[in-house]
């Protein structure tokens, strides 16, 4: 709307979303599955969430970039 209510609401419901995605599966957790090769699927049955959620969180973290660069490297 005009007084920018939306714009704030979406800032805080980005936070959020970032909030608890790193509660539920922290950017350490992330980082360890994403070197180990684990599919969403076994992100989201080791820590009780949907396997969207957990694919999401492992694109969200950066932890599947981070493995990929870091196994280059030692390539």
């Amino acid at each position: 709307g005009p007084d920018g209510c939306r714009a704030v609401h979406k800032d805080v419901e980005d936070e959020a979303e970032w909030l608890a995605g790193e509660l539920l599966i922290t950017f350490t957790a992330a980082k360890a599955l994403a070197r180990r090769g684990a599919s969403d699927a076994e992100v989201a049955q080791r820590y009780g969430v949907s396997p969207r959620r957990a694919g999401m969180r492992m694109n969200a973290s950066g932890a599947r970039t981070i493995a990929s660069r870091q196994q280059r490297r030692r390539a």
